[in-house]
């Protein structure tokens, strides 16, 4: 099975309707696959003459065109395929002139005879009837609506062709820009299904059909961002360079305002204030029900961002992660960091879900609970009781398997069972428990060292589920954070081995346990602590 793609965009494979016709024959090959052969042919690269209307290809020489050219070549590969699919942008409600010059070139492939169609009209019955090859069209425009716009296209490729599948998308400028990637991106989502549907059925679903008719943005702030989109002042203004880096840096901010989802407002009203330290102008957004800007410094900030416009533009683009220009230094945030921890819930798009969906509702969790349970069993049991608090501390660590029914298990949880049971099993062949607890805290705290030195620290492991579940993995502020505070616990629970040791040995077991108790207490007022203040710290510059 063979499809013909005609992109027929002066922009060849730059062009924003080409992605979208990568994504729909994408979608075809899914269900397809090796069945579906794909020639591309970007008309803007051929030579292809305008059409003489000689008629020659009706007399003189009847279905070949008399022109020599590389129109040729097209008219073969239609009659051989069995989709030609037209990609192309819209062009002063209508098409690009390469495609308009293809169409007019397709006349070899009619008879001249007149003919009454089906509805009445006169048309010139086909020269090949076994070439049915079925068109499709792709096509995007400038505007917000396909309303009063592409009506006449329309018409003429069903006057032509049929009726066949259309894909017509609106604000096709935005699939250009990276920064509004996650608006896009589910666009594209949606024409890759449209794809898979198509391959089977020849047509799409209502909800598919739907999802595709829906415009990426709203019509005020697509009007809003295409508007600002243009850095045009008067010939006077362009000569000052820094009252063109003012315009762009405005225009920017007026970009990153018509993202805003209202839908993401949690009741509380927030000001960001940015300020482009290479252009020395800053503006405030105001975060409510719409997403006002405002001059800098009208009123007091929630969050603050001082950067270099180029920084915050390639973080837009996806150039380069937030989080670690952050963390190497190329801006400073001074404020609250929630926004900026939960940024692309506030500027995903005003069309973009209130919440996206969590992969970690779908799948298991960590618990550190889990990791604890075992340990404490041998810390409390233990020295009450070396038989009773052994047996239980091997139950606890081979009760660990039962517990990955429900919840995700560590490495560090297997190897906690592991350890636990092996002292356990110590503890109940009689060792001395003087010994064993201390051996117990040193196992554990150099579990949290050791993991110091792996890809994931301990901690990050299970606090993960507090900051978007693994895509806090990819974070390395907070990868630094725990990084650090796993080597803070280990160290504690290695001393904790030392001073043990020495108090279950002398006249004082008692004060051990107190001291264990106590400790690992103020280790948790302090995490609470540092894992707030130094994300602040590394923000702050």
């Amino acid at each position: 099975m063979k499809m013909l793609v005609l992109n027929g965009s002066p922009r060849g494979t730059s062009s924003n309707t080409y992605q979208l016709t990568q994504a729909f024959v994408a979608g075809m090959k899914d269900k397809l696959k090796a069945k579906l052969s794909v020639k591309t042919l970007n008309l803007s690269e051929l030579r292809i003459d305008p059409c003489r209307g000689c008629f020659g290809c009706w007399t003189a020489t009847p279905g070949r065109c008399v022109i020599a050219d590389e129109m040729a070549g097209i008219l073969d590969e239609m009659l051989d395929a069995d989709w030609i699919l037209w990609s192309f942008p819209l062009y002063y409600y209508g098409m690009p002139g390469p495609v308009k010059t293809v169409l007019d070139r397709c006349l070899p492939l009619n008879l001249p005879f007149i003919e009454a169609g089906a509805d009445g009209r006169a048309i010139h019955p086909r020269r090949y009837p076994q070439a049915q090859a079925k068109t499709l069209m792709i096509s995007t425009c400038g505007f917000y609506t396909v309303n009063q716009n592409y009506e006449a296209l329309i018409q003429q490729f069903d006057l032509t062709f049929g009726d066949g599948l259309k894909i017509l998308c609106p604000q096709g400028e935005l699939f250009a820009r990276p920064e509004l990637r996650a608006a896009t991106s589910a666009y594209l989502t949606h024409v890759r299904q449209a794809g898979r549907e198509y391959a089977v059925s020849q047509a799409l679903s209502v909800p598919t059909l739907e999802r595709l008719r829906t415009p990426l943005l709203p019509r005020e702030q697509f009007i809003t961002l295409a508007n600002a989109s243009w850095n045009i002042a008067n010939p006077k203004e362009a000569v000052d360079s820094q009252s063109s880096k003012i315009r762009q840096a405005e225009r920017f901010t007026r970009q990153m305002a018509a993202m805003y989802n209202p839908i993401s407002l949690d009741g509380k009203e927030r000001v960001f204030e940015i300020f482009y330290t290479d252009v020395e102008v800053g503006y405030q957004l105001v975060l409510g029900k719409t997403c006002e800007l405002r001059a800098l410094n009208a009123g007091a900030y929630t969050t603050r961002v001082e950067t270099p416009l180029s920084v915050w533009q390639a973080i837009a683009r996806g150039e380069m992660r937030g989080d670690q220009a952050m963390l190497d230094g190329l801006y400073k945030t001074l404020g609250d960091l929630h926004l900026l921890m939960e940024w692309d819930r506030y500027f995903s798009g005003p069309h973009a879900p209130q919440s996206q969906p969590d992969q970690t509702q779908s799948r298991k969790k960590t618990n550190m609970l889990l990791l604890l349970l075992p340990w404490c069993c041998l810390w409390t049991l233990l020295p009450v009781s070396h038989n009773f608090g052994g047996n239980l501390a091997v139950a606890a660590a081979l009760l660990l398997t039962l517990a990955g029914q429900k919840w995700q298990l560590t490495v560090y949880d297997g190897l906690s069972g592991l350890l636990v049971g092996g002292i356990g099993l110590l503890a109940v062949q009689g060792c001395d428990e003087r010994l064993l607890v201390p051996l117990s805290y040193l196992c554990f705290g150099l579990l949290w060292l050791v993991s110091c030195s792996t890809a994931i620290p301990l901690s990050a492991h299970y606090v993960k589920e507090n900051y978007h579940g693994d895509d806090a993995l990819q974070n390395p502020v907070f990868m630094k954070t725990n990084r650090i505070l796993s080597c803070c616990w280990g160290s504690l629970y290695v001393l904790s081995a030392f001073w043990t040791l020495i108090l279950m040995l002398s006249r004082r077991p008692q004060a051990a346990i107190l001291i264990n108790i106590l400790s690992p207490m103020a280790m948790g007022v302090f995490t609470v602590w540092f894992e707030k203040w130094y994300p602040a710290k590394i923000a702050r510059g």
